[in-house]
């Protein structure tokens, strides 16, 4: 396992030779042996050097890309945004030039696959492992049922409801009215939950209802 770091990107400047061509004619001679024509070199196209833009991948010390992992040669390749989140697992490390985020080379798979319908993209990288993503509140919508048994059970259904009644302006309060009594779907960063969670839990309410809210949806 190795951690690369971050590749940055830069655009460099290289020469391309491309070789003269030539083509070699022989002599010709006549029945007698005489040099009817001398032996020829022909220029069919002249030694040109070309100047062309590339991108090249280094690291925080500057080393490029292909040095690093002709050094640090691993199965797999891996990128990992910041917070950890896997975007590219390959094996061929051309294939694993992604500026700006991390690189790691490992050594297996973890039984996660790549490519069309792979199961790696959006898993985790802990540092050591590939594992899933954690599951958070704000990809999951209660219906209403769920939504008012939640309050119910954790015994705050009236004070929620009191919550509302409380909020300002009075603009936002019929906002948040017509949310409770009307939604077909309750999310985690409706208007509702951002004005009246924290007058109910205080301004942790993310932390204090968030499993409640995952065990509710599921």
């Amino acid at each position: 396992m190795k951690h690369f770091g971050k590749l940055r990107s830069t655009i460099e400047t290289i020469s391309i030779v491309t070789p003269e061509v030539t083509m070699e004619i022989p002599e010709t001679r006549d029945e007698n042996g005489v040099i009817t024509s001398p032996a020829q070199r022909i220029v069919i196209s002249p030694e040109r050097t070309s100047n062309v833009l590339i991108m090249v991948l280094r690291n925080a010390d500057g080393v490029e890309w292909h040095d690093l992992f002709k050094q640090y040669p691993h199965p797999w390749y891996i990128a990992v945004q910041d917070d950890g989140t896997i975007i590219s697992m390959e094996s061929d490390p051309e294939q694993s030039q992604i500026p700006d985020v991390s690189i790691w080379g490992i050594d297996e798979t973890f039984g996660f696959t790549r490519g069309t319908g792979g199961t790696v993209y959006g898993k985790r990288w802990n540092g050591a492992t590939i594992v899933s993503a954690p599951v958070t509140p704000l990809g999951l919508a209660l219906d209403p049922d769920q939504f008012y048994s939640l309050l119910d059970g954790l015994g705050k259904i009236d004070q929620f409801m009191g919550g509302i009644e409380t909020v300002t302006p009075t603009a936002k309060k019929l906002t948040c009215r017509n949310q409770f009594n009307n939604s077909t779907m309750f999310t985690w960063d409706m208007v509702l939950m951002a004005l009246v969670a924290p007058k109910v839990w205080g301004d942790a309410w993310q932390d204090d209802l968030s499993s409640a809210w995952i065990a509710a949806a599921v």
